[in-house]
């Protein structure tokens, strides 16, 4: 797929006559652009749409690039898709479940359409008690699924972050903690700490807290997700400024910045640049 996308960026460049720095201007870096080009990193579903609209990339360029008219025909749950639930880019979600029939679906993948729809609702009518029922419903129709057994709780993990229920959650990403070495999707284990750390922060016990962001910087080597590194030294950021170590706080905010920057995830990039401005005007 990177490699799809740096042909479709660079020619559509080219035929423009627009130069790598044109084309990043106020939304990455050349740097970035030049990677994306070489077919070294894979734009963000965010720098994906910005690039788009600037070189006035075709819905059915789009469309044909992520095949998304024979997605039915594959797993659904592909790496577009973990890419755009890691970012919690609902509107891109809504997008591509509308293009998908439902009716040409088979085996597991009818668990995970149920389970991505339920997510999508969600997002789109905040009804806590509606989600949690559809939830809880698959967790029973799943649980012969392993890894999808796994998101399905860890939706409920994350809603119960989101409702500030921590300790609940936290039980939630423990019960995929005693499973995560069956499941090969390094990104997802990676995910799996991350939350539990912040689930940690937030209930004050730091120590398990820089354990768990400590495991995620470790999966990050094989995650190949700049975007979950640099959401972790911003969380071992906050975990730093906590304990008052300014200094080294600094130093893991900076680390979250330059990751941001090079996936072009401008959302993260302006939130470390926020606190970073914070933390240098600390002694």
């Amino acid at each position: 797929m990177k490699e799809v996308i740096a042909h479709l960026i660079k020619t559509k460049r080219q035929a423009q006559g627009m130069t790598q720095r044109a084309l990043a201007q106020g939304i990455c870096t050349q740097a970035v652009i030049s990677k994306i080009e070489k077919g070294t990193v894979m734009p963000s579903v965010e720098l994906f749409a910005k690039l788009s609209s600037r070189l006035a990339l075709s819905q059915e360029e789009i469309n044909q690039l992520f095949h998304v008219r024979n997605l039915a025909q594959q797993t659904i749950f592909n790496q577009e898709m973990r890419r755009i639930l890691e970012q919690r880019d609902y509107k891109a979600l809504e997008v591509v479940l509308k293009r998908l029939d439902p009716t040409q679906l088979a085996g597991d993948d009818v668990y995970y359409y149920q389970w991505l729809q339920a997510v999508n609702d969600y997002s789109l009518s905040q009804d806590v008690e509606s989600y949690r029922s559809r939830l809880e419903k698959l967790l029973d129709q799943v649980a012969g699924l392993p890894a999808l057994y796994c998101q399905v709780l860890a939706s409920m993990g994350l809603l119960n972050m989101d409702l500030e229920a921590y300790q609940v959650a936290r039980s939630y990403y423990e019960t995929i903690l005693v499973r995560l070495d069956s499941l090969e999707d390094c990104r997802f284990k990676m995910r799996v700490y991350y939350r539990l750390a912040e689930i940690c922060l937030a209930m004050n016990d730091q120590e398990a807290a820089y354990h768990y962001y400590s495991e995620a910087l470790e999966v990050a080597k094989a995650a190949e997700s700049f975007y979950l590194l640099g959401l972790t030294y911003l969380g071992l950021t906050k975990l730093l400024e906590n304990q008052a170590m300014i200094e080294e706080a600094r130093t893991a905010c900076q680390k979250a910045l330059q990751v941001f920057e090079l996936e072009g995830a401008e959302s993260g990039a302006n939130q470390a640049r926020w606190v970073l401005n914070r933390l240098k005007n600390q002694n």
